[in-house]
């Protein structure tokens, strides 16, 4: 067992193109031969949830039960795993439970967006008396 361990952002862009991602199509072409030709037997790819920065490299979660929009819809993702089976390669999810981003992306941000992030909900004044 070989596993490679590659961030999809990462891997490759197109410069001639303003430097964007490849897309989960064009990494099917591309990724899925090149980690066969290097004879590994596995791909774990960094994590696909949906995040709001790409510099954390998937690790701060929005959402885990679709693969990040930034390569392309979810079909296209299905034909990234779909090559990789094809050419014997497994496919490893990383899976992060845990991190959530800051502010305003974080989950549940639209319901919390008028609390102050270092005041209690239960210190701040009622709305209705004005009492503690």
């Amino acid at each position: 067992m070989a596993i490679y361990e590659v961030h999809l952002g990462s891997w490759a862009r197109v410069p001639e193109e303003g430097n964007r991602f490849l897309t989960y199509a064009e990494l099917a072409h591309r990724l899925v031969p090149y980690v066969k030709e290097m004879g590994f037997t596995h791909i774990e790819l960094l994590p696909v949830m949906e995040h709001p920065f790409s510099g954390s490299w998937g690790y701060q979660v929005l959402g885990f039960f679709a693969p990040t929009s930034r390569f392309g819809p979810p079909e296209d993702f299905k034909l990234f795993v779909d090559a990789c089976h094809q050419a014997g390669i497994g496919v490893i999810l990383d899976w992060v439970p845990g991190p959530f981003p800051e502010g305003r992306a974080r989950p549940g941000a639209a319901s919390t967006a008028r609390r102050s992030s270092s005041t209690p909900i239960r210190a701040r004044a009622s709305t209705r008396t004005g009492a503690r």
